[in-house]
């Protein structure tokens, strides 16, 4: 598995494993901590910091974890402390700005659209939960973890917006 691979190299201090890692989540976690900072010098130092913490702490890393999500709370984690640290009072979560919008280098740049749609359809929990479960494949037990909510609920608003979506696009081809 690659990602055993790569987590094998950077334990062992390979420049390579950890530049390859780096290459592939720079954007994803560049985006996210954007989202939340909304200052992209601040984000390019956070991002850094980001991957030091995890070069530090890819001891506690454990294969049975989705690497992308271990990775993505450890942003999370050192933007909200960054935030307290800056006695900045918002409302942060890993949300629809956060991860709405990014694509990943192998999928079409016409994505934007349909990210905008599913956006306009259903509510921003909804939205928040669709977009981690089928652009970035996360479980619904990681989404609920990420997101502070029960496993239940990430998996019933989940249900209900793709419900929303599959009637909103029937109808649009309908009228098409």
């Amino acid at each position: 598995m690659e990602t055993i691979r790569l987590v094998e190299g950077i334990r062992r201090r390979s420049e390579s494993a950890f530049r390859e890692v780096y290459d592939n989540y720079f954007k994803l976690l560049k985006h996210i901590i954007y989202k939340m900072v909304r200052n992209h010098e601040i984000a390019d130092d956070l991002v850094q910091e980001t991957f030091m913490k995890m070069y530090e702490r890819i001891h506690t890393y454990t294969v049975d974890t989705n690497f992308k999500f271990w990775l993505i709370q450890i942003a999370r984690n050192t933007t909200l402390d960054y935030l307290r640290k800056e006695q900045k009072q918002l409302n942060i979560t890993v949300n629809e700005e956060a991860v709405g919008d990014y694509i990943d280098d192998h999928q079409p740049d016409n994505y934007e659209h349909l990210y905008k749609k599913i956006e306009n359809i259903v509510t921003k929990d909804e939205y928040e939960i669709v977009i981690l479960r089928i652009f970035h494949g996360l479980k619904f037990h990681e989404i609920a973890s990420m997101l502070d909510i029960t496993t239940a609920v990430a998996t019933n608003k989940y249900s209900r917006a793709i419900k929303k979506l599959k009637k909103e696009l029937r109808e649009e081809d309908l009228h098409e």
